[in-house]
């Protein structure tokens, strides 16, 4: 049976089937690792923008409540200039009226 030549070329199909079935699945692999590999790298690069913009909040977080400080503390100064000055008014005023 082994030396009909029907047999011969069925098994060198199935040889070459095969041989072709293990190339396409070799290049599969290769396809799916570099893809893996380049999600890696995405998920990597997401990672640092991530911990970048994370920097960055805080940052103007920190500038922001700086700012603030400043505002309020400008208003408390106005308001305390603002109360001398009436009071200044008013002491001037009590002067005039008591005349002094």
């Amino acid at each position: 049976m082994e030396d009909d030549p029907l047999y011969q070329l069925v098994k060198e199909q199935l040889a070459r089937i095969q041989d072709q079935f293990n190339a396409r699945a070799a290049h599969l692999e290769e396809k799916l690792d570099f893809q893996t590999q380049l999600a890696q790298e995405r998920i990597s690069s997401l990672q640092e923008s991530n911990k970048s913009l994370h920097s960055d909040i805080r940052d103007h977080e920190t500038r922001i409540r700086a700012l603030t400080d400043s505002a309020t503390a400008a208003r408390t100064w106005q308001s305390l200039f603002s109360g001398a000055g009436f009071l200044t008014g008013v002491a001037a005023l009590i002067r005039a009226f008591f005349g002094s």
